[in-house]
């Protein structure tokens, strides 16, 4: 007997439990990336899932071990993508209300690293979670991978917190050297790329380069425990006069303003740059995933 199709196309033949699923589980991963629901509550409506699947099929005839192997590992392939991408997206709402406070205006981008630390360990929870149902339901062990393959394309955005944050980061003028780098806790970062100079920095934020405009500066805004930085980055359009990129590290070792040394690791793993070189810097540094 021929087993259920996977779970990205292949319930079709009962569409209720198809669309069911595709709507409730990113609303339940929302509401958990926005603190208003615990991690019990989305383990519960998990289960719920891949039983009603079970029985579903079961009733068709199915074999209940088989339907529940591809069950488990379709849906957890699928919720995978989502535990990143809502807490990136809770992250980017977060870092609105962040910017509007500071007065930042255009596009900028936020991290914080309490969403990469709730994320993986919502994926551990979840994965060990499924790992068990797997026994329940007779076919364990799975082995389920926690993470995707090395090369597959899901990586660029959705490995992790950090490549969400690094996905919006290469298209608003910022790039994550490496984003396998878990960032200290507590760690906060709002970018500004100011690409249409409506936000002008004090000279208190970083001397301007003599002769040349600083109307399009971008600035970093950097908290983390009791240390705070905020300062101007010389992010040029002129690729043929000025570097393509700034280093973070360089600028804060040039302002004199010392920084904690755990942070070091972090803080040099990011450039940023003019969004109109971005095209040159990404091609001189394309994604490894």
């Amino acid at each position: 007997m021929k087993r259920p199709l996977s779970f990205g196309c292949a319930f079709d033949e009962d569409e209720g439990l198809t669309v069911r699923l595709h709507n409730q589980l990113p609303v339940m991963f929302d509401e958990y990336a926005s603190g208003n629901i615990d991690k019990e509550s989305v383990l519960r409506t998990l289960d719920h899932a891949i039983s009603d699947i079970v029985a579903y099929w079961g009733d068709k005839g199915f074999d209940t071990a088989e339907v529940a192997q591809e069950a488990l590992r379709d849906i957890y392939g699928y919720s995978r993508i989502l535990m990143v991408d809502t807490m990136k997206s809770a992250s980017y709402m977060e870092g609105k209300e962040v910017a509007k406070e500071m007065g930042c205006t255009g596009f900028t981008v936020y991290y914080n690293s309490d969403y990469y630390y709730k994320s993986e360990d919502l994926i551990d929870t979840v994965h060990d979670h499924f790992e068990a149902l797997s026994y329940k339901y007779g076919c364990g062990p799975m082995e389920l991978p926690r993470d995707f393959p090395k090369g597959d394309i899901r990586n660029t955005r959705y490995a992790s917190y950090n490549t969400g944050v690094n996905s919006a980061l290469r298209g608003t003028g910022g790039s994550m050297i490496d984003w396998t780098i878990p960032p200290p806790k507590g760690f906060k970062m709002l970018f500004d790329s100011n690409c249409m100079g409506l936000n002008q920095y004090p000279p208190s934020m970083g001397e301007e380069i003599p002769g040349e405009p600083s109307l399009f500066d971008s600035a970093v805004h950097i908290q983390y425990q009791g240390w705070s930085f905020s300062h101007r980055l010389p992010t040029r359009m002129d690729p043929t006069r000025y570097p393509v990129s700034v280093h973070l590290m360089d600028v804060i070792r040039s302002s004199g303003k010392g920084y904690p040394k755990e942070l070091e690791a972090l803080l040099d793993n990011f450039d940023f740059y003019a969004i109109n070189v971005g095209k040159l810097y990404t091609d001189a540094h394309p994604l490894k995933y």
